[in-house]
């Protein structure tokens, strides 16, 4: 029974520390196993002790990787590397051929290593990686708690909320099995639609609940990650769009320049008394806000971005006037006409999302950087810092140099030498 136990517990610690194990370790779990049998447990009842101990272990419930010594960094070993690897791409543990090729010793060759990329890549199990990457860039994992105004958006269901979240996971998913430019993030002459979302945005042709790749017009105003439903969705409260925020995730999403959090007690729109504000257009809202000094200095840099897309309700419908809600009649009633253009600080005068994506694609460097910079942060879990500037560039250089594939990023970074130390 002892030799039994012994070689039970080897095996499942080495599966759920995700490396070998050492004698010391083993004996204790051992160790604990032969108590319980002195007790008077059975063999079975027995293992479940050092089974939970192993389940409730820092190795089992983290990625622990050693801190390097005086400072410096350490080279992960084979058994750590196919760990960050797996849980980059799959967000899960190694399978059988990266513990193999650790086992081996091979996962230092950067051959191995990008050959195990588009292996990783090719595999259902990526799909991890595109739902927890654009969760965490675009922020779609906020959508789960957004709910629209029914009163409002009596026709939203949870079809078209799935739909819509979908939309932009498929959209990525596409670009990077098919190895299509990144800039398509920017604008586009294809989505990925079903009926209910083709419906909710007025495209035609589309039937039945799978989600496949559709042809856009120019008509249609979509195309790239800024119109679709999940990302202007989230610049919304799901009663009346969002500017400010709309444009913020312009300006730390797309091109990597953060606006400063606003001083405290700079209150809000809500906060402005002007009589008979309800009656008044979101873009004069914020022109009176920005007469503010303290405010105008940041907001002369954000709003532009954010008007430029108040042609989309929240739920992301193509509108010309704003919605709002009458009170006393109990119903939404038409507000004022919508309006979409405004003046960047740099001088440049935008009147809609097509100057946006214009814009951008004009800006495709600052774009590359600020994705290279999520997604290298993604991969290291953890922030990205003045010292990976140099290989942020080269990692950008190489995805120029490659087509723009979002697959060539990847493969740049899993084989740095950031990605292989600790």
């Amino acid at each position: 029974d002892a030799e039994r136990a012994e070689r039970i517990l080897r095996q499942f610690m080495a599966r759920a520390f995700r490396r070998p194990v050492s004698d010391e370790e083993v004996a204790a779990m051992a160790a604990m196993h032969d108590r319980a049998l002195e007790e008077g447990l059975t063999f079975e009842q027995a293992m479940k002790g050092p089974l939970v101990a192993i389940l409730s272990s820092p190795h089992f419930l983290y990625l622990v990787e050693l801190a390097a010594k005086n400072g410096k960094p350490r080279q992960l070993n084979d058994y750590e590397l196919a760990a960050r690897l797996s849980y980059f791409l799959w967000s899960s543990m190694p399978d059988d051929v990266l513990f193999g090729l650790a086992a081996k010793g091979r996962l230092r060759d950067k051959q191995v290593l990008a050959e195990q990329v588009r292996r990783m890549i090719s595999d259902d199990r990526s799909q991890a990686l595109i739902e927890n990457f654009t969760g965490q860039w675009l922020g779609l994992r906020n959508l789960s708690t957004m709910q629209p105004d029914p009163d409002l958006f009596p026709e939203f269901d949870d079809l078209l909320h799935a739909s819509a979240i979908q939309e932009t996971e498929r959209f990525v998913a596409e670009i990077l099995h098919k190895d299509l430019s990144v800039l398509n993030l920017l604008d586009s002459d294809f989505t990925m639609l079903n009926e209910r979302l083709a419906r909710h945005y007025g495209i035609a042709g589309v039937s039945g609940n799978e989600i496949r790749r559709v042809a856009l017009k120019p008509e249609h105003n979509r195309g790239g990650l800024l119109t679709h439903a999940s990302v202007l969705m989230l610049g919304s409260d799901g009663f009346r769009t969002l500017p400010v925020n709309r444009g913020a995730f312009v300006l730390e999403s797309i091109l990597g320049d953060p606006p400063p959090p606003p001083p405290p007690n700079v209150g809000n729109l809500e906060d402005l008394v002007i009589p008979d504000a309800d009656k008044l257009s979101t873009a004069k809202l914020l022109e009176l806000h920005r007469r503010n000094v303290t405010c105008a200095a940041c907001h002369n840099k954000i709003d532009p971005w954010g008007m430029a897309f108040e042609a989309y309700d929240p739920v992301g419908s193509l509108r010309t006037h704003e919605m709002k809600w009458h009170e006393k009649k109990r119903r939404a009633i038409q507000g004022s006409e919508v309006t979409t253009s405004g003046q960047l600080a740099d001088g440049r005068r935008i009147t809609g999302p097509d100057d946006v994506k214009r814009y951008l694609l004009e800006a495709e460097d600052a774009f590359l950087e600020c994705l290279t910079e999520k997604l290298l942060a993604y991969a290291l879990g953890r922030p990205v810092t003045f010292a990976d500037a140099e290989l942020i560039d080269q990692l950008r250089t190489q995805t120029k140099q490659n087509d723009y594939q979002l697959r060539v990023l990847i493969e740049s970074i899993v084989i740095s030498d950031a990605f292989g130390t600790k």
